[in-house]
């Protein structure tokens, strides 16, 4: 007799009009039955990769179509949406980016709900009108999060070690506007360009690039400057 797999099967769950509708399954995730073909063992995953959710919405508000997903997505176009316009994350700590493949603008998503893009944006002036891919941060760890911010490329100069969140870095004693490296030792953070969270954001993370961050062009594809004002730790 034939036993059930005792793991669960992945299911991607898309909302058009009304009602959900189940994908087939992927020949990837179906049991092979032929004789002599033995089923891949599947991997084993910490518990923040087994915990992250979110659904996307086509529309602000949380209108129009919409996809839950629980892992990365680089292009949300290939999924049939023009844009994704509001978010809802149910659980872990997310990216997003302007453009396909991870490129452009980062937006922090943590959970709660983004029902249009001055939700998520960090600061008003830069209105972003695209949306396209996003991804999670499976690093993230509120409670054991440090980061060493140094004043020269290349973790030279003057240096400090941040464990905490700071609105200004220059009311905490760094004396300038401008970080030139940076080490994530453990944990992921989110930099702003201006005081107060404010501005472009910049996702750092011990997990890329080994946590080593030695010029501020290695912050994403966006970085125009190298002006730091704020750093806090990312929400897991």
């Amino acid at each position: 007799m034939s036993r059930e797999p005792s793991e669960k099967r992945a299911e991607v769950r898309v909302h058009v009009t009304r009602g959900w509708y189940k994908n087939e399954e992927p020949d990837s995730l179906k049991t092979p039955h032929e004789p002599g073909v033995k089923a891949r063992a599947t991997p084993k995953l910490s518990s923040s990769q087994c915990d992250s959710t979110v659904t996307v919405f086509e529309q602000e508000h949380f209108q129009g179509k919409c996809q839950e997903f629980t892992s990365e997505c680089c292009n949300i176009q290939q999924c049939g949406f023009d844009n994704i316009r509001s978010i809802r994350v149910q659980s872990g700590a997310w990216v997003g980016y302007e453009h396909h493949d991870f490129q452009g603008q980062q937006f922090i998503l943590e959970r709660g709900e983004y029902p249009r893009w001055d939700s998520y944006c960090g600061n008003l002036s830069y209105h972003v009108e695209r949306f396209l891919s996003f991804r999670p941060i499976y690093c993230a760890d509120h409670q054991n999060s440090r980061i060493m911010i140094f004043e020269c490329e290349n973790s030279l100069g003057h240096s400090a070690k941040l464990c905490e969140d700071y609105p200004s870095l220059q009311a905490m004693g760094w004396g300038g506007t401008e970080v030139g490296s940076m080490h994530v030792q453990c944990g992921a953070f989110v930099c702003y360009e201006f005081p107060g969270y404010k501005g472009r954001q910049y996702i750092m993370e011990c997990e890329r690039h080994n946590g080593a961050y030695q010029h501020w062009r290695n912050w994403g594809s966006h970085s125009q400057t190298p002006q730091i004002q704020s750093i806090r730790r990312i929400q897991q």
